[in-house]
């Protein structure tokens, strides 16, 4: 196992060094999506991370396609390209991705960082299975996790089933 973990380093090493190694699924030709795809986010070499993230979003915000990030692998905290950068590799995936749950989109892309200074996409497939959504699904951010729980809390300290004790 110690040869196959080593064999995958060396292949992903081998990508950060040449470009010419990347693979891709060609997007078909004419859609619309394949083209935004293209010109958001594979032909493009980012020199942030806050550069890919908003191409991310203007590619969302026009296709009405949107992902997420799955596997992320991040610099340490001395690497030169850490603050700038944060991630050396990173794989995004359709929000309706399969779970263990149910079947869904496979369309994902791959970034890494590339030793120019610059993330580029190495790999992807475009096309999904389902339709554009008009808005990302909401979500819930940690701040409104911590004001609902500041809430609950407020509400259980008046309950008259309150078991804690003040001091």
């Amino acid at each position: 196992e110690g040869q196959s973990v080593n064999r995958r380093f060396l292949v992903m090493r081998r990508n950060q060094s040449d470009l010419r190694n990347v693979t891709h699924v060609t997007p078909v030709p004419g859609s619309l999506v394949a083209e935004k795809f293209h010109e958001f986010l594979y032909s493009q070499k980012f020199k942030s991370f806050d550069e890919l993230e908003e191409s991310i979003k203007r590619f969302s915000r026009e296709t009405g396609y949107h992902f997420k990030p799955k596997n992320s692998h991040k610099f340490v905290a001395e690497n030169p390209y850490a603050e700038k950068f944060v991630f050396y590799s990173r794989k995004y995936i359709c929000i309706l991705a399969p779970t263990s749950k149910r079947l869904g989109c496979d369309a994902f892309f791959n970034i890494i960082h590339h030793k120019e200074g610059v993330f580029v996409v190495t790999s992807f497939k475009a096309e999904h299975n389902h339709g554009p959504f008009s808005v990302e699904p909401p979500r819930v951010e940690p701040s409104n996790l911590d004001h609902q729980l500041t809430e609950f809390r407020s509400l259980s300290s008046s309950s008259p089933t309150n078991f804690h004790k003040s001091f």
